[in-house]
């Protein structure tokens, strides 16, 4: 901390806020967020991050209500502290699943990239990182919508679907923050804003959002 001439401290230069991204200062940029503090950059759209959370909260409401509904006469006759351990349980998972959305989202710093998908997250050093390409993340009714997607050295392609954009007007913006971030650590960048399959991952998720909800459904009806 230096003082000038008026008497009024004044940061140095190292104390400065270092929490900008293309420019704009720490904050929300529309409906996602893009900013990182210094070289950290943090591209997590809202959309598929609410969309994740409104799916967990309802395959919570439902796990939790199918002893209710399937086994009415045995939840009356059940001890109150096993009904509320098992609503517990429920409730952590629910909270976990919701936090597990809310988190999804590229983050890109001086170590690598960090893909925390819903399922899973991914940590990649650039020497493991080929290239950004574009990709895309199946968005339900609006079908696969794009989403950035990293090419590694051994050929395997993962996709950060908490980067799905949620319209055109985001994409320019989307893709000039991720472009900065690559060009900072020299990392290839062919990014056209077009949707593309790439991987098989997507069956995955899809695969365990389907059981949990047949599971769910097989339980009301049974």
């Amino acid at each position: 901390m230096t003082i000038d001439n008026t008497g009024l401290p004044v940061p140095r230069h190292d104390e400065q806020p270092q929490d900008t991204v293309a420019g704009r200062p720490r904050g929300r940029t529309g409906p996602g967020r893009h900013r990182g503090p210094g070289d950290t950059t943090i591209v997590a759209e809202r959309r598929p991050r609410w969309e994740e959370m409104a799916f967990t909260l309802l395959a919570g409401v439902v796990v939790a209500l199918i002893p209710w509904v399937k086994v009415p006469d045995q939840v009356k006759h059940l001890p109150v502290p096993g009904i509320a351990t098992y609503l517990a349980l429920v409730t952590i998972a629910t909270a976990a699943g919701c936090f597990r959305g809310w988190r999804m989202g590229l983050v890109m710093d001086q170590h690598g990239a960090t893909i925390r998908n819903y399922f899973w997250t991914y940590r990649f050093g650039w020497p493991e990182v080929d290239c950004l390409a574009d990709g895309s993340s199946y968005a339900g009714a609006d079908g696969w919508k794009w989403a950035l997607s990293l090419m590694l050295q051994d050929g395997r392609t993962v996709t950060a679907t908490g980067t799905r954009t949620s319209g055109p007007r985001r994409m320019p913006e989307v893709l000039t923050v991720i472009g900065q971030g690559a060009e900072r650590y020299a990392i290839p960048a062919e990014l056209t804003g077009n949707a593309v399959r790439r991987g098989s991952r997507w069956f995955v998720r899809l695969g365990l959002m389907a059981l949990v909800l047949i599971a769910a459904w097989l339980g009301v009806n049974s």
